[in-house]
């Protein structure tokens, strides 16, 4: 760009002058450009629409469950108790379908959306833990409870039936 000097000057001299009645209060200086230095008038942060900051501060993400050992599901279910008390309150069923959103691979695999029986924070920890709970263990405790059931006096098979399958699906 070639520009005389005292053509140079002159824009100096003005964008100076701009710039020192914004700062005095005056209207705000438009686009100034003078040898490959711009400036460009920011936006105060008075002209954004909504509150000036957000409700809440934005906890770090929690960490993933994959499925794969205790110790994984007991620092994924720490991760999120602290998580949920540092975001705005929600129903307990949407922060359960929101922890579900970090499980990855065997455990998201094993989790049902429609599953109706988790119904609180520690089912859904407890289904967390049985997913990766040992096979052989886990048949030995249900073994164990369906021994122990009895049909009452005057129940109906089906009403045994349900309690069983709820058992099983809870164990």
């Amino acid at each position: 760009m070639d520009t005389n000097p005292d053509e140079a000057d002159l824009r100096i001299q003005e964008a100076t002058t701009a710039l020192e009645e914004e700062l005095a209060g005056g209207p705000r200086a438009e686009h100034i450009e003078i040898i490959g230095i711009a400036y460009r008038p920011k936006r105060p942060a008075s002209d954004l629409p909504g509150p000036p900051v957000a409700p809440f501060l934005r906890p770090a993400k929690p960490l993933y469950s994959r499925g794969k050992s205790l110790k994984e599901a007991a620092e994924y279910q720490a991760g999120w108790e602290i998580h949920i008390e540092a975001i705005p309150s929600k129903t307990l069923m949407e922060l359960i379908h929101y922890a579900a959103t970090y499980l990855l691979e065997m455990a998201r695999d094993a989790w049902d959306p429609k599953n109706t029986l988790i119904d609180s924070w520690e089912k859904y920890i407890k289904w967390c833990l049985g997913v990766v709970g040992d096979p052989v263990n886990r048949m030995h405790y249900v073994l164990i409870r369906l021994k122990k059931m009895e049909q009452r006096p005057n129940q109906v098979v089906r009403d045994v039936m349900r309690v069983i399958k709820r058992r099983l699906q809870t164990a």
